[in-house]
């Protein structure tokens, strides 16, 4: 018993999880709360105290046009109850194979009320997009990276949200600041999508998590 336990410790920092909701699993060292994945990625891993892989499945988005002509909501998501104030950021590297294809850094309340910075695949280049969506109207505004991997950050201060990218996690620009208007039930965290492919593999490292409860 005492060699089995030991094996599934030693074993935890690449724990791999398919096809499965999964609630306050492995902890990362990274981020000092609980954590709950949504809507069954295709693949979870824990790599180290600060990085983890997930994978989108087949037709997987979050995402609601300006038009109102539809609305998708089954992108997986890997989700934690942040302080008040937090600063929030991590390296966003998705493996793009299919046009739309990415991974954003997420805040969500509910299906009709969250916020992404989204590194995603369209007409060949890297876009960052980004959404704030309330009561399921949205705002967007789309930039071009330098590169197929980019530092995202989001910083709350009160109401008032910053999202941030950076090349190499030192040199900070802010991209967008907006008012988030239902903190009360906010939570933050990653989203991985693939809305007209198979899957899309997104790695998530160099994570850093830091908040004050006031």
């Amino acid at each position: 018993m005492k060699t089995l336990l030991l094996f599934f410790v030693l074993c935890l920092p690449c724990l791999t999880i398919s096809g499965q909701a999964i609630k306050s699993i492995t902890p990362i060292k990274a981020i000092p709360y609980p954590y709950t994945l949504l809507e069954n990625p295709k693949e979870f891993k824990v790599l180290a105290d600060n990085a983890i892989v997930m994978t989108a499945g087949k037709e997987t988005d979050l995402h609601n046009p300006a038009n109102g002509s539809y609305y998708r909501h089954n992108a997986p998501k890997f989700l934690f109850t942040p302080d008040a104030n937090f600063v929030f950021s991590a390296r966003v590297k998705p493996f793009f194979e299919n046009q739309y294809d990415g991974g954003a850094i997420l805040l969500y309340s509910d299906s009709e009320n969250w916020a992404k910075v989204l590194l995603e695949y369209i007409d060949n280049k890297p876009i960052l997009g980004i959404s704030v969506i309330k009561d399921k109207i949205t705002d967007d505004a789309y930039f071009i990276p330098l590169g197929k991997d980019v530092f995202l950050s989001v910083t709350k201060v009160g109401k008032v949200v910053n999202f941030l990218t950076s090349p190499d996690g030192k040199v900070w620009t802010v991209i967008r600041e907006f008012v988030y208007h239902k903190p009360a039930q906010l939570r933050i965290g990653f989203y991985a999508q693939s809305p007209i492919g198979n899957s899309c593999q997104v790695e998530f490292s160099d994570i850093t998590y830091s908040g004050t409860k006031e």
